[in-house]
C-alpha cells in the first residue's frame, strides 16, 4: 500500500464513521416521528391531531425497522462502496413516502397549509447537505439530488404555488452546495491530518508542527549540511553471551535508550539502530547551525556515560553535505540519510578500534567548532580510513584527568 492509498483508506473510514453517525440521526429521527404518530392515533388529545390514519402509524413503524437495520448494518462493519450513494436515494424515498401516505389519509387534507411543508423543505436542505459527510462528490451530488427530488415531488404533491416550490428547490440545492465545500475542507483537512500523523514517525515534533505540507518533509528528498555521528558498543557480543534472547533485547533497549536521549537532548536525531550500533544526525532533519558542536558535545556524554558501566564504547563523527529521504512504500517508510558523510562517520567509528581510542571527530567536523570547543579535542593527524583513497585529518578525544 503506497501513501496515496494509505491516505484514501483513511478518507474511507472517516466516511464509514460519518455514514454510521447519519444512521444514528436517521433512526432516532423515525423513531421519534413513529412515537408522535402512535401518540396521535392512541391518544389524539395528547397531540392535537384527531385524525390519524393507521397506515401512518405502519409506515412509521417499517421505517423505524429499515433504520436500525442499516445502523445495526453499519456496526457490524457493513460499508460498501455504494452506500454513500444509494443511503441518500433511501432517505428522500422514506421522507416521501411518509408524506405520501400522509397526503393520501384523513389526515393530508391540511398538508399543504400546515407546519409541514416547513419540515419537509427542512428535511429536504438537511439530506442535500449531508453529502458533505461522506467525503465523495458522488455522494454529495446523490444527496442533493436525492434533496431537489423529494422537495419537487413533495411541493408539486401539496398544490403549493409553483414559485414557491422552485424558490425552495434552490435554496435546498444552495443546502447540497454548502455540503460540496463541506467535503472539500473536511478532506483536506483529513489528509492533512493523516500526513502529519505519518510524518510524525519520523521527524521530531518542531519540525512536523511548522512544516505547510508536513508529507513533503518526508516524501521529497533534499541535500543538508550536517553532522553525522555513529556509535558501537564495545563488548557487547561477549556480554551478550549465555544471555536468553529477552535478557539481550532489554540489555541493548536500557543502553540504546541511554544514548538516544543524550542524541535527542543535544538536538540530533536517531537514524536508527543497528543492532548495539547507533545512527545519528544533527542539523539535517531539524536545522542547527551549530550540528558539529552539538554532535560533538553528544558524542563525548555518550563516552562518560558508558563509562559507568563495564561496557566500552566507540564513537565517530564527521561533518558533511547528505541526503534526507524517505524509502519504502505507505506500507512501510524509513526515513533515512545517505551518502559519503555517513559512509565517512561509519569508518570512522570502525578506526577507533584499531587506534584504541573511544572517539575520534574528521577535521572537517573540527572546522566548524570554535576554538573552546575543540578543547577536549587532541590533533592526531592523517589516518588511513578504509574504503577511501586518500588519508583522512582526525582528532581524538583528550584523555581525562
Amino acid at each position: 500500500m503506497d501513501l496515496a492509498a494509505s491516505l484514501e483508506h483513511t478518507l474511507h473510514q472517516e466516511a464509514r464513521r460519518n455514514e454510521l453517525r447519519i444512521a444514528y440521526v436517521r433512526a432516532f429521527a423515525a423513531f421519534a416521528v413513529a412515537l408522535m404518530d402512535v401518540l396521535a392515533y392512541v391518544a389524539p388529545e395528547t397531540t392535537g391531531v384527531h385524525d390519524m390514519s393507521p397506515t401512518v402509524v405502519i409506515f412509521a413503524g417499517l421505517a423505524v425497522v429499515a433504520t436500525v437495520l442499516i445502523l445495526f448494518g453499519l456496526r457490524v462493519g457493513w460499508y460498501a462502496a455504494f452506500l454513500p450513494v444509494v443511503l441518500p436515494i433511501f432517505d428522500g424515498l422514506l421522507i416521501t413516502g411518509s408524506f405520501a401516505v400522509l397526503m393520501q389519509t384523513s389526515a393530508g387534507a391540511n398538508v399543504a397549509g400546515s407546519g409541514s411543508m416547513t419540515n419537509a423543505a427542512a428535511l429536504c436542505t438537511l439530506l442535500a447537505m449531508s453529502g458533505g459527510l461522506r467525503l465523495s462528490r458522488a455522494a454529495v451530488a446523490a444527496a442533493t439530488v436525492a434533496g431537489v427530488g423529494t422537495w419537487a415531488c413533495i411541493g408539486v404533491w401539496s398544490g403549493i404555488a409553483p414559485g414557491a416550490v422552485v424558490f425552495i428547490a434552490l435554496a435546498v440545492a444552495a443546502g447540497g452546495g454548502l455540503g460540496y465545500f463541506v467535503s472539500g475542507m473536511v478532506r483536506r483537512t483529513a489528509r492533512a491530518e493523516v500526513e502529519r500523523t505519518i510524518v510524525q514517525r519520523f521527524l521530531p515534533g518542531p519540525v512536523v508542527g511548522d512544516a505547510a505540507n508536513p508529507l513533503a518533509v518526508v516524501t521529497t528528498p533534499r541535500t543538508a549540511h550536517a553532522t553525522v555521528l555513529v556509535s558501537d558498543l564495545r563488548g557487547f557480543t561477549a556480554a551478550a553471551e549465555g544471555m536468553e534472547a529477552e535478557q539481550v533485547l532489554a540489555f541493548l533497549n536500557e543502553f540504546q535508550g541511554e544514548l538516544a536521549e543524550i542524541v535527542r537532548a543535544h538536538g540530533g536525531t536517531v537514524d536508527k539502530f543497528m543492532g548495539d550500533g547507533l545512527l545519528a544526525v544533527f542539523g539535517a532533519i531539524e536545522p542547527a547551525e551549530d550540528h558539529a558542536a552539538r554532535a560533538v558535545a553528544a558524542g563525548v556524554e555518550m563516552i562518560d556515560a558508558m563509562a559507568k558501566t563495564k561496557l566500552r564504547i566507540g564513537v565517530g563523527i564527521h561533518s558533511g553535505d547528505l541526503v534526507v529521504g524517505c524509502l519504502g512504500s505507505g506500507a512501510r517508510l524509513e526515513l533515512t540519510i545517505l551518502g559519503d558523510t555517513v559512509n565517512t562517520a561509519s569508518r570512522l567509528e570502525g578506526k577507533t578500534k584499531e587506534l584504541a581510542v573511544p572517539l575520534l571527530v574528521s577535521a572537517a567536523t573540527a572546522a566548524l567548532l570554535s576554538k573552546g570547543q575543540r578543547a577536549p579535542l587532541i590533533d592526531v593527524g592523517e589516518v588511513d580510513i578504509r574504503g577511501r583513497k586518500a588519508k583522512l585529518h582526525v582528532f581524538q578525544l583528550a584523555a581525562s584527568d
